[in-house]
């Protein structure tokens, strides 16, 4: 038995100086082929289909919005008319302006989203809630709450509301555009302590200020206005 342990120990090292010399036996290949077989895809088929699906999709937003900037440039119009939307029913005419909107969400073009609605709006086309959602979070992309909150209004007036996720977006936009401008106004009186004394002192004065005031008059430079006549008595004998 003591014989027989150094070969048993022996059978290990020749494996791995077969692996290292390329002489590994040809069972070992064989089950290393076997798993390597069994091994499953990065992706499962559907999930490759709705990825080459939503590339696709995506690809097509993209050509849209580049087509609609051409022409717009191409003519020239100050209200160009990109959607046939005197044949187009009102689904496909926001079908079309929602693939716009789409492709032109990573350049920030409120402008865009402007032209699309005026479009829609002097064709007699109700915009749908889809088209309201997405004119709105290109606002939000460009950081313009005036106009998301305009298209809210509008949005609110066609009879549609929007979901608490958007609302959430415009309210988020709103509450950091606030901050900023607290740090700004922080800052400026950081800087100068007196600035803000002063802006105070401008709207005491402004409140003091009345309609029926005496005219002022400056002390040089321009005589004062000459008195106004007293009326004339007459007397008690006439």
């Amino acid at each position: 038995r003591a014989a027989r342990d150094p070969e048993k120990a022996e059978k290990p090292r020749r494996k791995e100086k077969d692996i290292e010399n390329g002489t590994t036996p040809s069972e070992t290949v064989t089950d290393t082929a076997v798993k390597l077989d069994e091994a499953p895809s990065e992706l499962p088929p559907s999930a490759q289909g709705a990825l080459q699906h939503k590339e696709s999709e995506e690809k097509m937003n993209l050509e849209s919005f580049l087509n609609y900037v051409a022409f717009n440039k191409k003519t020239q119009a100050p209200t160009p008319q990109v959607l046939d939307l005197s044949e187009a029913s009102a689904d496909r005419a926001n079908a079309e302006a929602q693939m716009v909107l789409r492709g032109s969400m990573g350049f920030k073009r409120v402008d865009v989203a402007k032209d699309l609605f005026a479009q829609l709006d002097a064709a007699s086309v109700d915009v749908s809630a889809t088209t309201f959602t997405l004119m709105i979070e290109a606002c939000v992309v460009a950081r313009d709450l005036k106009s998301a909150s305009d298209f809210l209004m509008k949005m609110e007036a066609s009879g549609h509301s929007p979901n608490s996720e958007l609302l959430d977006k415009v309210l988020d936009l709103y509450s950091n555009q606030k901050a900023q401008k607290e740090v700004s106004k922080a800052d400026r009186v950081k800087e100068d302590p007196d600035a803000e004394l002063d802006l105070e002192a401008i709207a005491l004065t402004r409140q003091k200020l009345k309609s029926d005031a005496p005219i002022f008059v400056p002390s040089f430079g321009i005589p004062p206005p000459p008195p106004k006549p007293k009326p004339v008595e007459e007397d008690a004998d006439e």
